[in-house]
C-alpha cells in the first residue's frame, strides 16, 4: 500500500501531483468497507447468530515475543536494512520498497529454513512468469476499459490461487502491481518495468533466504 500510494498520489516529470491523495485513501476505504461487509454477510444467517460468544481475549491475544518471534523481528529488520541500502546504492531506489516487500514477504511467520528456501523460490519463480504474462498482455491493455478488466481478472485469479499455491498467486500479483504502476505513472515500458521487478524481488528474496541461515531461534542452533 506504501509502494501503490507514493505512485499514485507522486509527482510526474513536470512536477504536477498525479491523483489527488484524499481520493486515493477515499477509495481505499470504500474498497476495504466493502470487503469487510461481503465477508462478515454470512454471520447474519441464524446458524452464526446461535453460536455463543468467544471472550475477546482469545480473539485478540496479547502480544508475546519468544525467541521464535524475537529471531522474526530480527531477521525482518535485517532484511529491511540490507535490502534498502542495496537498492538506494546499486538498483532503482525509487523501486526500493519492491525490494524489501519481497524480503519481508519470504521471512513470513515461520522461521525455518526450508519454508524460507520454498517461499523465496516461489516468489522469484512465481514473479518471472508474472513478468512474462505481464509483458505479453501489456500491449493489449492501453484502453481505459481493458485496463480495468484485466486488473479485476487478476485479482479474481490471485484470490483462487494464493491460497493453493503462492508461486501461481505470484505469477497474478506481479502483472497486477505492474499494471496498477503502470497507470500511476502514467508511462508504458513494459519489458524494462518488468525486468526491474525480476531482480528487486529476486534480491529481496535471496536476503531473506540468508537471513534463514544467519538469525535463528536458540531452539534451532
Amino acid at each position: 500500500m506504501y509502494g501503490l500510494a507514493s505512485n499514485v498520489t507522486g509527482l510526474n516529470a513536470d512536477g504536477v501531483r498525479r491523483a489527488d491523495p484524499w481520493l486515493f485513501l477515499v477509495a481505499v476505504a470504500v474498497g476495504s468497507v466493502l470487503s469487510a461487509l461481503v465477508t462478515l454477510a454470512p454471520l447474519m444467517l441464524p446458524r452464526h447468530l446461535r453460536a455463543a460468544p468467544r471472550p475477546l481475549r482469545e480473539l485478540l491475544p496479547g502480544p508475546w515475543l519468544g525467541s521464535t518471534e524475537l529471531t522474526l523481528v530480527a531477521r525482518v529488520g535485517a532484511v529491511t536494512l540490507v535490502a534498502t541500502a542495496i537498492s538506494g546504492l546499486w538498483l532503482d531506489g525509487t523501486h526500493a520498497y519492491w525490494t524489501v516487500a519481497a524480503g519481508v514477504a519470504v521471512v513470513g511467520l515461520v522461521p525455518v529454513r526450508r519454508v524460507s528456501v520454498a517461499r523465496g523460490l516461489h516468489r522469484t519463480l512465481g514473479t518471472v512468469l508474472g513478468a512474462l504474462l505481464f509483458s505479453l498482455v501489456a500491449p493489449w491493455v492501453s484502453a481505459p476499459w481493458a485496463l480495468v478488466a484485466a486488473l479485476v481478472l487478476l485479482q479474481f485469479a490471485i484470490e483462487w490461487t494464493v491460497v493453493r499455491n503462492y508461486a501461481l498467486a505470484l505469477t497474478f500479483i506481479t502483472p497486477l502491481v505492474l499494471f496498477i504502476n503502470e497507470a500511476a505513472m502514467g508511462a508504458s515500458s513494459a519489458p524494462a518495468v518488468a525486468v526491474e521487478r525480476v531482480v528487486d524481488t529476486a534480491v529481496g528474496s535471496a536476503l531473506a533466504v540468508l537471513s534463514a541461515f544467519v538469525l535463528r531461534p536458540r531452539t534451532q542452533r
